[in-house]
C-alpha cells in the first residue's frame, strides 16, 4: 500500500513496506530506493528535487537522513539519542 507519497516536479517518492519507492508522475514502474534493515518514513523531497530527506528507524533510534533523488546510500544527517523526525525543507533547501 503506497504511504505518505511526496512530490517533486517529475517525479513521486512514497513508502511501501517500510521502504522508499520511487515512480514517474506520468507514470510506469516504481523501483525500491532503499533496502535497509529497519524502516524509512516521512519522505520529502528538497525545494530542487535532486535529495530526498526521510526519518531512518535504524539501530533503534529514529534519526534523519539524506539521500540523492536517484538513489545511494543513506547519509545520516541527526545523532540524538531522542527521536528526530523529517517535517520538510525550508525554501532554501535546509531540512
Amino acid at each position: 500500500m503506497l504511504r505518505e507519497p511526496t512530490i517533486s516536479e517529475n517525479s513521486i517518492v512514497f513508502v511501501h513496506a517500510n521502504d522508499l519507492w520511487k515512480v514517474d508522475k506520468a507514470g510506469g514502474d516504481a523501483f525500491r530506493l532503499t533496502s535497509n534493515i529497519g524502516g524509512e518514513s516521512n519522505p520529502h523531497f528538497s525545494p530542487d528535487g535532486s535529495m530526498i530527506a526521510f526519518t531512518g528507524q535504524y539501530d533503534g533510534n529514529s534519526d534523519v537522513y539524506v539521500i540523492p533523488a536517484d538513489g545511494g546510500s543513506p547519509q545520516r544527517l541527526t545523532w540524538h539519542p531522542g527521536t528526530d523526525e523529517v517535517t520538510g525543507w525550508t525554501p532554501d533547501g535546509e531540512i
